[in-house]
């Protein structure tokens, strides 16, 4: 029993081991960060409350982080930048800037880390080389960390206010990006976490599609499918033609007729009736068209249409009338 309790706490241990190292940690990387220049950039003026009024470059700034090209935004409007490769460490953007509010030890609130990401995430993929757009994140971005310390006093802000409007909608759901900040002697700046993989912008070939000898097969399997398909076209057209003939719903009695084979079209129907055959004073009986003619012994003289001048069905409309032989 003993063995077995140990054997499960060695595997909750392993675990929680495995968890924890994939866990992002909290402590600083020291890195050597250069900044170059500030390039797409617009120049603006502002005002940060016991500090310093005046223009400046709100742009995409360039830097060097431990000798590999990175593009970053200033989020440390309270101090000044330095050009030489300074002494830096690599932060969660929770633990940046340095002296937030120009209070020594003071760091961005998580919500204003979490507006940060959103920003970047909103506005950074489209940037390129626009400098009105990479001023419009930069003075957003100081708009959050700044707070009421901060102020633009230029006329245009470059659509910084449409991307703050944007992220502090209450039903944005955007993505956030990952990020990360670099706080040091000069100013402090966040840029996207370098420990996340990125994409290879370099295409893999795709092989070219080569031909493979079927030994006539692809044209017999194409022949089978046609057949097939004709087949069920054929099996469905006959389901189709007896579904139609067939009633939607059965008779309560059998058909007046069950034998369908004399079934003849109903128009002889709404022909006159003939009367009844007659003797008319020793004279031969006459009739209308498709009645036998008999004469006044029975003896039939066959079918033919006459008309006797002394009835009254001579007063009917009638056709060309024929002649019976006395």
């Amino acid at each position: 029993m003993k063995i077995k309790n140990r054997v499960i706490w060695g595997t909750l241990v392993a675990i929680l081991g495995v968890l924890f190292g994939l866990a992002p940690s909290s402590k600083a990387v020291p890195v050597t960060v250069q900044e170059l220049q500030t390039a797409p950039f617009e120049p603006v003026h502002i005002d940060v409350t016991g500090f310093y009024s005046g223009k400046v470059h709100a742009g995409v700034i360039q830097l060097l982080v431990n000798g590999t090209s990175t593009n970053g935004f200033c989020i440390d409007p309270f101090h000044f930048g330095l050009r030489d490769p300074q002494a830096y460490q690599m932060v969660p953007l929770t633990s940046a800037p340095k002296d937030d509010h120009l209070t020594a030890g003071a760091h961005m609130s998580a919500g204003e880390a979490a507006t940060v990401s959103e920003l970047w995430a909103l506005a950074y993929p489209f940037i390129g080389a626009d400098p009105v757009k990479a001023a419009a994140l930069q003075i957003a971005i100081w708009e959050v960390i700044g707070g009421n310390q901060f102020s633009l006093t230029s006329v245009q802000d470059y659509g910084a206010s449409l991307l703050l409007a944007a992220v502090d909608a209450p039903n944005y759901n955007g993505p956030k990006a990952n990020l990360i900040a670099l706080t040091g002697p000069g100013q402090d700046f966040v840029i996207a976490d370098p420990s996340l993989p990125k994409p290879d912008p370099t295409p893999v070939p795709t092989p070219a599609p080569q031909a493979v000898p079927d030994n006539g097969s692809t044209i017999s399997l194409f022949a089978m499918a046609l057949a097939a398909l004709t087949l069920a076209t054929l099996v469905n057209a006959g389901r189709s033609t007896s579904n139609a003939q067939r009633p939607m719903k059965p008779c309560r009695r059998r058909d007046s007729n069950p034998r369908s084979y004399d079934h003849w079209i109903l128009s002889p129907s709404r022909l006159p009736v003939p009367p009844r055959r007659r003797f008319d004073g020793g004279r031969f009986a006459f009739s209308w068209e498709g009645e036998e003619v008999l004469n006044k012994e029975g003896g039939r003289l066959g079918l033919r249409l006459v008309r006797d001048y002394g009835s009254e069905r001579s007063r009917r409309p009638q056709s060309r009338p024929t002649f019976n032989a006395r």
